[in-house]
């Protein structure tokens, strides 16, 4: 963390530099008509101070906490910035407030409008365009200006945004699956910066999940990830650490599944059908890192379950019955601590409650620690749809 250093200009090539080791600073803004006034960003405890005699003497402005950026304008207006979003005070530290200033989506399909604050704001520059009391702030999601010919801008806090048809976002991967509609393909992608978007007209438009034919949304998806086609086919996958996402409608209406034990899954393979290079078996393959599930491993040892007790868990591998009934346990689908592996005679795997141990050599069982549930398989549409061109997205091509 940094400290408030001042600076007297003395000529051309030197300055007198006065450092404040009491003054925490983040980000310092001075004001272009009065070099004497100052705004301060306290790294210490995010509050934000403001100085009329050069930096000698402080006091706190309206409370604000939270600004990573601070800037004053050469009409006298102050601004923060974060990731919260830029707020706007035009009357001081003493008399003002704090107003949040907006971006307005409408979204083509359903006229529905949306003021967005929160924006991953990273820069506030002061005499843009030449003006003035020109403005702008740069963020992830692109350039937005304040409104300069507007001349009640002191209600009116709607920002311009200056992304036009542009695309300003990373794009991570993207998903590309038969529309259901004739000579149509569904783009679902992952985006940096703030979640998947997608566009059921081939790119045309992004309004990604708005409309219950649309169904659930990827809202736990997040930053980064990646998004998958499984070939000539109707189904898109999503992936972002433990999260996979999987449609069977192009992107429409995803389904969420948890992958257990901290795991955090690459991207997928698919197995093509025989004779085609492009139509999917049904097989998906990924790569993953995962922690050792939580269950202990006792060889040459059978679990017997109780009457009505067992649950057949079908013919697996060793390390397969261990996964099967891991997953199952964590997500609800079965209630069971303790699983047992029928390696010498017919591989089948049960689970039960818990079951009596007994030697037969051969069987493995499995004794589950306790461990937290998962968030159950199904669909989630928290967040839901996020307007038109979700966080990061818009309309690309009118």
């Amino acid at each position: 963390r940094g400290v408030l250093h001042v600076a007297t200009v003395l000529n051309a090539t030197a300055a007198a530099w006065e450092v404040q080791p009491n003054q925490p600073c983040q980000s310092m803004a001075m004001d272009p008509n009065d070099a004497d006034h100052l705004l301060v960003n306290n790294a210490s405890n995010r509050a934000l101070y403001e100085s009329t005699d050069g930096g000698r003497t402080f006091h706190p402005c309206l409370g604000y906490r939270g600004a990573v950026m601070v800037a004053i304008d050469r009409t006298g207006w102050y601004y923060v910035g974060s990731e919260a979003g830029i707020y706007r005070n035009a009357g001081g530290c003493r008399a003002g407030k704090w107003e949040p200033m907006f971006d307005r989506r409408i979204a083509r399909r359903t006229g529905a409008v949306r003021d967005r604050v929160a924006h991953d704001f990273q820069a506030i520059n002061i005499d843009f365009g030449g003006d003035p009391g020109g403005v702008a702030f740069g963020s992830d999601q692109g350039v937005f200006m304040k409104n300069v010919s507007d001349a009640d801008m002191r209600t009116n806090l709607r920002l311009i945004s200056g992304n036009g048809d542009m695309s300003n976002n990373i794009i991570m991967h993207p998903s590309i699956a038969m529309g259901e509609e004739p000579h149509t393909r569904y783009l679902v992608t992952a985006l940096w910066d703030w979640g998947p978007v997608a566009s059921w007209d081939n790119g045309t438009h992004w309004p990604s999940w708005q409309t219950p034919d649309d169904g659930s949304a990827l809202g736990f998806f997040g930053e980064g990830g990646g998004c998958f086609g499984v070939g000539r086919s109707v189904y898109s996958l999503c992936i972002h650490h433990h999260n996979v996402a999987r449609s069977s409608r192009g992107g429409k209406n995803f389904s969420r599944f948890v992958v257990p034990n901290g795991a955090s899954v690459g991207a997928p393979a698919f197995a093509r059908r025989a004779g085609s290079r492009a139509e999917p078996s049904g097989l998906i393959y990924a790569p993953m890192t995962m922690e050792a599930p939580a269950w202990e491993v006792i060889v040459d040892t059978e679990v017997v379950c109780g009457a009505g007790e067992a649950i057949e868990l079908g013919a697996h591998t060793r390390d397969g019955c261990l996964a099967r009934a891991d997953i199952g346990v964590q997500h609800g689908w079965h209630a069971g601590a303790a699983a047992v592996w029928r390696g010498a005679t017919d591989s089948s795997c049960t689970l039960c409650a818990a079951g009596s141990p007994r030697h037969r050599e051969g069987a493995v069982s499995f004794v589950r620690r306790a461990r937290p549930a998962l968030t159950p398989i199904g669909h989630d549409g928290a967040g839901g749809g996020d307007g038109e061109g979700g966080e990061g997205g818009g309309e690309g091509g009118g």
